[in-house]
């Protein structure tokens, strides 16, 4: 999965014009527009592929983009796509669809679906040699965000199910705790005991706060220190002046891997 948000934030990221990274063609989006194209019936799709290959057709047809010999160019976004969003059958069919309407209707002479110019039958086997290529790499690129899709939604189980066991256990802890606090003959030792229990519960509210978190890599300082303000008796003025300001203070981090190491 790195490996493809990777190369989608070489593609799309970098610094923006407002500072901070370009993150709307992530790859977890990308997979929600394949999972929600793949969604439709066949017959929707292959509607869909050829609304694609006609509007290509008619704005090729109206504004007479490329000469009649290189028409194939314009086609070969439409097959990418219809590959790599549809499936593999819509990437063959906008393949043959694209080759017959070129050859049809831009080919001389127009309309009789041959090719008398060597030129435009080798420019035809071009045309259909990459696409067949387009489409088998796009399938096997569509494979591999299907299996990554499995994996993340399996990661995501696993994590879901550790922070309910971990919410799980600091209960637990402070259910011993209330009840040591409930025998403890000493004042004082109460006290203590709930002191700790007090903590026990700031850290199972953080933590429910990290889990429910959205995953652009940021996080409000200031409602994690209005949580842990019972852990502190006397606050500092730092930590005062940071309550006190706008809510809008966030804290980007980033992973470990990209930390720089320490020979560095």
């Amino acid at each position: 999965m790195d490996v493809v948000n990777y190369a989608f934030s070489s593609l799309f990221g970098g610094r923006g014009k407002w500072g901070g990274t370009m993150e709307q063609f992530r790859a977890e989006q990308f997979r929600a527009w394949i999972r929600r194209l793949s969604a439709y019936s066949i017959i929707t799709r292959y509607v869909f592929c050829t609304a694609l290959v006609g509007i290509v057709t008619v704005v090729q047809l109206i504004a007479n983009l490329l000469p009649a010999g290189y028409v194939f160019i314009i086609y070969y976004p439409v097959v990418t796509l219809a590959a790599l969003l549809l499936d593999r059958g819509a990437g063959f069919y906008a393949t043959i669809l694209s080759a017959f309407l070129v050859v049809l209707l831009f080919i001389e002479p127009r309309f009789s679906l041959t090719i008398p110019a060597q030129a435009d039958a080798v420019a035809l086997f071009i045309f259909l040699a990459c696409s067949v290529v387009i489409t088998v790499v796009a399938e096997a690129f569509r494979l591999l965000l299907e299996r990554l899709d499995t994996m993340e939604r399996e990661k995501d189980l696993l994590f879901r199910k550790l922070a309910h066991r971990t919410r799980n256990n600091l209960q637990i802890i402070m259910s011993m705790l209330a009840m040591e606090r409930a025998q403890a003959a000493s004042g004082d030792t109460r006290a203590r005991l709930d002191l700790i229990e007090g903590r026990i519960g700031v850290l199972a509210q953080m933590h429910d706060r990290l889990r429910w978190q959205n995953r652009n890599g940021t996080i409000g300082v200031r409602d994690f220190m209005e949580i842990s303000a019972p852990m502190c008796a006397n606050r500092s003025p730092a930590i005062a002046r940071l309550l006190s300001g706008p809510r809008s203070r966030t804290l980007r981090w980033r992973p470990i891997s990209s930390l720089p190491s320490a020979s560095s």
